[in-house]
């Protein structure tokens, strides 16, 4: 696990209530947490890699595994 990876886990595990380790390469949106829950997650991901992580980049990013692409291809 990268350490990017390490990373976005302990925010999931910090701020989501998924009741189990993250599926990294299953859809976000078969995750079960609420869009107002993803939306604040998201922000959080944003200060935690000091990113301007929009709506419509998050879009973009269908899995976590997307997110950790995201997050290491802009210098998180």
């Amino acid at each position: 696990m990268s350490a990017t990876e390490d990373r976005l886990k302990q925010l999931i595990n910090n701020h989501l209530d998924l009741g189990r380790d993250p599926d990294f390469d299953a859809p976000f949106n078969e995750t079960g947490v609420s869009s107002v829950d993803a939306i604040a997650f998201f922000k959080e991901v944003s200060k935690e890699f000091n990113l301007q992580f929009t709506a419509a980049e998050f879009a973009k990013c269908p899995t976590l595994r997307e997110v950790v692409n995201y997050i290491d291809s802009h210098g998180g």
